[in-house]
């Protein structure tokens, strides 16, 4: 059995959550880390009621994570889904997904700071999260502030989504590749390989992940807000093209695997029935939408500032049971 470490959580579930933020890019504004809940004498993490070190008596061992806050104490950390055509925030106590429409007004008309995946207007995008979660934090509050990101985003995303992010008055920014998001927030089992086809409104992304690592990415500039109603055949010929290429690679039995298993959708694109049929009858294999596919990344995120928290692993990000996995 394992031993049950502060704040209820068993120690390698929380320590899981932990081996994931390390494979994210952070950076803390405070510089600091969260004070230790232990009482004076006993050390950083201190168990209550530990004997300090060299007064005799027998010594224990004891976990250095800290504990979780007290709910009285936390802050009201955020995950964040900057789409082209919606975000959508996450907060930790709440579990409530908030989803709005990707524009700013900056005093001269409509602004769209989000494009084709880009932050393309760092200053108008924060005052966009300033509006929608202005009233949600406050000037006490430093939050941590999880951002969904383009795998093939790169450096300029991440600094942008920073300068965004910023007003907000984080202690720490972290992105997160948002094909690692979708399959956090699907509940998929990514000890397997997994091909992910996330269509949004102006990018649709493909991903072969690898231990739950993406070991291949593609994109292409194009989403629903470029076809029609009913139209899906651009999307389709281009994933399709990508997954033949991929089977020409190295890589093809962990594709070859990935088919077999089925592929997983994710974005707006993902709730056209006419696109998951089209994808099956392509690619020979099947396809299976994300449970709720338009929100499944920022879920994924909030999971994970839930699994940084303390928080039971076993909730996704809307507080109800992990859908089943793929």
């Amino acid at each position: 059995m394992n031993e049950q470490a502060p704040g209820g959580v068993p120690g390698e579930e929380r320590g899981a959550g932990r081996a994931r933020f390390r494979r994210y890019t952070a950076a803390s504004p405070s510089g600091g880390r969260r004070p230790s809940t232990g009482p004076a004498g006993n050390g950083v993490g201190a168990e209550p009621g530990a004997a300090p070190a060299g007064d005799g008596a027998p010594s224990r061992a004891v976990s250095l994570r800290h504990k979780a806050w007290p709910a009285s104490r936390q802050c009201p950390d955020i995950a964040l889904d900057l789409g082209s055509a919606r975000t959508r925030a996450w907060t930790l106590g709440k579990r409530v997904i908030l989803d709005v429409r990707t524009v700013a007004f900056p005093g001269t008309g409509q602004s769209y700071p989000v494009r084709r995946g880009a932050i393309v207007d760092p200053e108008a995008t924060a005052q966009m999260l300033g509006r929608l979660l202005g009233n949600r934090t406050s000037r006490f509050s430093h939050p941590v502030i999880a951002v969904t990101a383009p795998t093939l985003g790169g450096s300029a995303f991440r600094e942008a989504a920073r300068a965004a992010v910023r007003p907000l008055q984080p202690r720490a920014v972290f992105t997160v590749p948002s094909a690692e998001a979708i399959a956090l927030g699907a509940g998929a089992d990514t000890a397997r390989p997994l091909l992910i086809v996330d269509v949004g409104a102006q990018l649709t992304e493909v991903f072969l992940l690898t231990e739950g690592t993406v070991t291949e990415a593609h994109c292409m500039a194009v989403g629903t807000d470029d076809l029609g109603p009913t139209e899906c055949d651009h999307v389709v010929d281009y994933v399709a093209d990508v997954v033949t290429e991929m089977l020409r690679q190295d890589r093809s039995a962990n594709v070859l695997d990935a088919l077999r298993r089925g592929v997983l959708t994710a974005g707006g694109g993902a709730l056209r029935p006419e696109l998951t049929w089209r994808l099956t009858e392509r690619l020979h294999a099947p396809v299976r939408p994300a449970p709720a596919p338009h929100t499944v990344a920022v879920r994924g995120a909030g999971r994970l500032v839930q699994d940084l928290q303390g928080r039971t692993p076993g909730e996704n990000a809307y507080g109800a049971s992990a859908p089943p996995r793929p």
